[in-house]
């Protein structure tokens, strides 16, 4: 919601460079009207609030990660509890999920345009002499993005709106397929699955490096964990959710259970 009392900022632009182009397909620079906001300190919302690219956005990245990751280490040098180091230790996660992310679109989208005249992103031109940088045309992205990612470009409060049959929109037989991206699940919703569980795991008072052996005939930890959330609720909404994750914690040994004890 945009209030008369907002900052906000106006661009009239109808293209882009490619790293805008991945910011407003990772929710930034929604929009032709962006409201102000406030920083929150979650990298994802940094990035999202981001109305107005300036500078390099390897040195956002890089000074983003290195202040993270220097606030973890203070966490860690003054004990503070187990819930605020997980969130300190998963600041840090994040960014470089998030550059992962990034990373992928933007390989999509060099990859795409690549094609040239067969490339349903579309080059404007004019901008791109002008300013000896590549820009993409926003319509030809708004449509891309949505085909192949599905993924508005647009914002909520001002962008236009898919109207019925928009969703059904075919693009040319050189273009991007549709469900190419179905079943994608981003890398930031199995990291907030990861660490729902390690949080679940503290608040039980467990070692995550040494979670009780499971009896024969009880249910044990993984159950008793998984029984904190209720069922295809958030962040688990998909019926494996919760075992998958799991598994990535073990495998990456971030969650150890241990082993029956050895016979006498």
């Amino acid at each position: 919601m945009i209030n008369p009392e907002d900052e906000v900022y106006f661009d009239m632009r109808s293209s882009c460079t490619n790293h805008e182009a991945v910011i407003k397909m990772m929710g930034g620079m929604q929009g032709s009207i962006r409201k102000h906001l406030v920083d929150l300190g979650d990298p994802f919302a940094q990035l999202e609030q981001v109305v107005k690219l300036n500078g390099s956005l390897e040195t956002f990245f890089n000074e983003l990660r290195e202040t993270t990751r220097l606030e973890f280490l203070d966490a860690l040098d003054a004990g503070v509890e187990t819930s605020v180091f997980l969130d300190k230790a998963y600041a840090v996660k994040r960014i470089d999920t998030l550059f992962e992310d990034f990373m992928d679109y933007l390989m999509a989208i060099d990859d795409e345009v690549a094609k040239g005249n067969e490339s349903v992103l579309r080059i404007d031109r004019f901008t791109t002499e002008k300013s000896g940088t590549v820009h993409i045309s926003l319509n030809s992205l708004r449509r891309w993005a949505r085909a192949k990612f599905e993924i508005s470009i647009e914002g909520i409060e001002f962008g236009v709106q898919p109207s019925a049959d928009s969703s059904n929109e075919k693009l040319p037989e050189s273009g991007v397929n549709v469900d190419a991206q179905a079943g994608r699940q981003p890398r930031r919703k199995m990291l907030d699955q990861e660490k729902a569980i390690l949080e679940a795991i503290n608040s039980l008072r467990l070692d995550p490096l040494a979670l009780p052996f499971r009896a024969p005939g009880t249910s044990g930890t993984k159950a008793a964990i998984r029984g904190l959330f209720p069922i295809k609720t958030a962040p688990f909404e998909a019926i494996t959710a919760f075992d998958r994750a799991w598994e990535r914690l073990l495998n990456r040994s971030e969650i150890v259970e241990t082993k029956a004890p050895s016979p006498l």
